[in-house]
């Protein structure tokens, strides 16, 4: 007899604790027979936890040894989501519609393939399969759906420092992935890959997480997205422009232009803001970079007039072409 407790969601039956669905489940990684993935459960939130075919039930990873038994919904759920995984893995290991790219001195691959659907790069997200051999030489496969060229450098990072080798080689491996510039970029596994598929859309979302898209490479990625990209201004505005940021609800448009044009903006903890605020965030526009807090008494300009700054260039550059 199923005894349901107050979480609805769950209940108990023949000392077995059940739940009837998961709200959401991503980011699966697959060692020997193992899967692990996060798991959104109702009342739950969100953790990791492991399954095995076959198992009837997910397990907390935390070595606690609670386990949750799968009702039909739960259960399928979760075989729906590990035969999507295991096609997807297949398909870029095997079937070639995803791009493979090599890591030198990690000894393993990253492939990865743009979402196409509705308008062609209109969303710049990409499905990744990475796969790793561990410490014991046994191979870890991971998937996640619906990244950002940032999101998939950040997760080959994590993964990395996970299941990659300690070796100089590695190191400089993810260095390049991680921090290139003008220069390293040449050595930069990703953008080598992208100019052996000829595909200058990578090279110049690449070169935009990077900081070091130029005007045109701005420009390609506006024109193909449909989105308006912020380009680096020259050294004359390198300096910290101190902007109003009173209301992220009212400047969400705002912030997603810094977003989709590379901004790096880095939180300043409330214990460093001795004289400072969280009411203004400060800009670079030289350099994409930004905190998002500025000192108390500093004189703001509206976002109005720091994209003022980019018109302002335009026509500087426009006269100088007309002499």
């Amino acid at each position: 007899m199923r005894n349901y407790l107050k979480n609805k969601n769950e209940y108990i039956e023949d000392g077995k604790r059940y739940i009837e669905d998961i709200d959401q489940i991503y980011n699966l990684m697959k060692l020997g027979d193992k899967y692990t993935f996060c798991c959104c459960i109702h009342q739950r939130g969100i953790k990791l936890y492991q399954y095995v075919k076959d198992s009837k039930y997910i397990e907390r990873t935390d070595c606690s040894g609670k386990k949750l038994w799968l009702d039909s919904a739960a259960m399928q759920k979760v075989e729906e989501t590990i035969a999507a995984f295991d096609e997807a893995v297949d398909e870029a290991v095997n079937g070639g519609g995803y791009t493979e790219v090599w890591l030198e001195g990690l000894d393993g691959f990253v492939y990865y393939r743009r979402i196409t659907s509705g308008m062609p790069f209109s969303r710049r997200r990409f499905d990744i399969v990475k796969v790793f051999p561990d410490e014991s030489g046994e191979t870890v496969k991971l998937f996640s759906e619906d990244c950002s060229v940032s999101a998939m450098i950040r997760q080959i990072e994590n993964d990395t420092v996970l299941f990659g080798k300690e070796t100089l080689e590695a190191e400089k491996a993810i260095d390049y992935i991680c921090h290139s510039d003008n220069k390293t970029i040449a050595f930069n596994p990703l953008y080598l890959s992208a100019l052996k598929e000829n595909d200058k859309m990578m090279q110049c979302e690449l070169k935009l997480h990077y900081g070091i898209a130029d005007e045109d490479e701005c420009r390609f990625i506006s024109e193909k997205t449909g989105l308006r990209i912020l380009p680096l201004l020259p050294k004359d505005y390198d300096k910290s422009y101190v902007v109003e940021a009173i209301d992220e609800n009212e400047n969400s448009e705002f912030l997603e232009l810094l977003h989709h044009s590379g901004y790096k903006i880095l939180h300043r903890p409330y214990f460093a803001m001795m004289n400072s605020t969280h009411k203004n965030i400060s800009l670079n526009p030289h350099t994409k970079t930004g905190v998002d807090a500025a000192e108390q008494d500093a004189e703001a300009i509206t976002f109005d007039e720091f994209l003022a700054l980019f018109d302002e260039y335009e026509k500087s550059k426009l006269q100088l072409t007309n002499r």
